[in-house]
């Protein structure tokens, strides 16, 4: 596996690969496909640092970012498009957070 030949910085393909945040405020998953939704996720980013493009700190920080601005965005867009409550939506998204530093990508999704 090489390097990048860049400075590091956080990666936008991880920050746009939160389908798993993304699908879990705005749907009910099972555990098991909330699992599976963050294995895409996961792919996504390490798949950029074993193709060296991002170091794979840079990943972890693209995951977080894009977690982060999904947190902060649904809560505004989803009362303007589809008349939502804000205060419910905040609070879905605060149930699903999770820190991408402490996700296991070996979790077994079919024992959820």
């Amino acid at each position: 596996m090489g390097s990048p030949r860049h400075p590091t910085w956080p990666a936008m393909h991880s920050a746009g690969s939160n389908l798993s945040f993304w699908a879990q405020v705005v749907m009910n998953l099972t555990s098991r496909q909330a699992c599976e939704a963050k294995k895409v996720n996961c792919a996504v980013s390490y798949a950029r640092t074993v193709a060296a493009v991002h170091f794979e700190d840079d990943n972890l920080a693209g995951l977080e970012m894009g977690q982060e601005v999904l947190a902060r965005a649904l809560p505004e867009y989803f009362p303007v498009k589809y008349g939502s409550n804000a205060s419910n939506i905040r609070i879905k998204v605060n149930q699903k957070r999770f820190k991408w530093a402490d996700y296991d990508p070996l979790e077994d999704c079919n024992s959820l």
